[in-house]
């Protein structure tokens, strides 16, 4: 085994070397339940710079999720949301992986991932975190409505209630 493949590959997006993935244990004995076939095709993506592969599989070497499920909006997101988290928290380590991307495959199946890191890369911050508080403000928005229409509902049934409390026709 070559001395690459008991590195991490990059820190970011594939955080399990080569010998952890083959052989189920990192180098402090923690063992791991990695899933096929995502930990062959992690190993093999990996060793052919089919990067976009590997990182597929590393989003599912780990889960339950099924080849073919149709849960990959979700993981894309996942991906999506742990690439801005990384670009803002550590843009070092960002830096880093996306110099070694820049060795991908043609081969690769999941260009895409690729591409949607690199664009992150390139993202206006502040127009990110304005949506993200826009979708928060629309989300509180729709929860105080839920909250005042529940409140008026129940203010509407107790008055009703009341009234027929109070009515003189009502006889006990």
């Amino acid at each position: 085994m070559s001395t690459d493949e008991e590195q991490v590959p990059e820190s970011v997006f594939l955080n399990y070397s080569i010998r952890t993935v083959l052989e189920r244990k990192n180098d402090h004995g923690v063992e791991y339940d990695f899933l096929e076939p995502w930990a062959s095709e992690y190993v093999d993506a990996i060793r052919a710079r089919r990067y976009g592969d590997a990182i597929w599989a590393r989003y599912h070497i780990t889960r339950m999720h099924n080849r073919d499920s149709d849960d990959d909006e979700t993981v894309i997101k996942e991906i999506e949301q742990d690439a801005r988290e990384y670009r803002e928290n550590d843009p070092d380590e960002y830096a880093d992986a996306i110099l070694f991307y820049a060795d991908n495959s043609s081969a690769d199946g999941h260009p895409g991932l690729i591409e949607t890191i690199m664009r992150i890369a390139h993202e206006d911050a502040s127009k990110h975190h304005a949506k993200v508080e826009a979708e928060e403000r629309a989300e509180a928005e729709a929860h105080l409505n839920w909250i005042v229409t529940t409140f008026a509902d129940g203010e509407a049934k107790l008055a009703e209630a009341l009234d027929r409390v109070k009515s003189p026709s009502r006889q006990y």
